[in-house]
C-alpha cells in the first residue's frame, strides 16, 4: 500500500487497506494514519472523519504532569 501510496493510486491503496483492516489489522496505527491521507485524497470526507476517529481511539491521551 505504501508503493501505491508514493505513486498516488489511492483507490488502490484504500481497496489494500480496507482488506487489511477487514483481516484485523485496524488496530495499527500506521495503517489507519495512511488510509485516512488516501480518504482525504479521494475527497472521502466521510471515511476521512471514521478513520480520524479510528486513529484517535488508538492513541493514548497525553499523560498529565503530577
Amino acid at each position: 500500500a505504501k508503493v501505491e501510496a508514493r505513486r498516488g493510486e489511492w483507490r488502490r491503496v484504500a481497496t489494500l487497506l480496507d482488506h487489511a483492516i477487514k483481516l484485523g489489522a485496524g488496530n495499527d496505527p500506521e495503517l489507519l494514519a495512511l488510509r485516512l491521507k488516501a480518504a482525504r485524497a479521494m475527497g472521502d470526507d466521510e471515511a476521512a472523519q471514521a478513520f480520524a476517529a479510528m486513529l484517535a481511539d488508538l492513541r493514548p491521551p497525553p499523560l498529565a504532569a503530577r
